[in-house]
């Protein structure tokens, strides 16, 4: 489906010049882009828009959009003295998606990072469309292995 502030098909729309591989340097495709579809996989470019203020961030949304990346991760980290960090990403993220209803958007929630299942459930309350939660740490462990 067309995304929404490009009107084109796919996630991104159009990429700029950037750095070129060798290779794709006459297609006009980022280098990271070519390393990725050479092992198999789709690279993303999903910048971190740190958040100050919902206008703030729907600025440097567009600007991260206009350029090409493929979506954002919000975060509000002690930014804003005035409100509440969770309220202030909440307001955030309603105000992005608002204006960009198909991007590609996540949530950092570090206020969350040691409680994992207070953490997705505040997602799910108050930013439910929602792409992608990104965890500093959210206590999964694997099993040690014997060497």
């Amino acid at each position: 489906k067309p995304h929404s502030h490009t009107g084109r098909p796919g996630v991104g729309g159009a990429r700029p010049a950037g750095r070129m591989s060798s290779a794709a340097a006459g297609a006009a495709v980022p280098r990271w882009r070519a390393v990725a579809a050479s092992r198999g996989r789709r690279a993303a470019l999903l910048p971190v828009v740190h958040v100050y203020d919902e206008a703030q961030a729907v600025r440097n949304t567009r600007r991260a959009l206009d350029a090409g990346c493929d979506g954002v991760f919000l975060i509000a980290h002690g930014n804003n003295a005035r409100r509440p960090q969770l309220e202030l990403l909440a307001a955030a993220f309603a105000a992005v998606r608002a204006q960009w209803p198909d991007a590609w958007l996540g949530v950092n929630v570090l206020q969350l990072m040691h409680e994992p299942l207070r953490l997705f459930a505040w997602v799910a309350a108050h930013t439910p469309s929602a792409d992608g939660v990104w965890a500093d740490n959210c206590f999964a462990h694997a099993p040690a292995v014997a060497a």
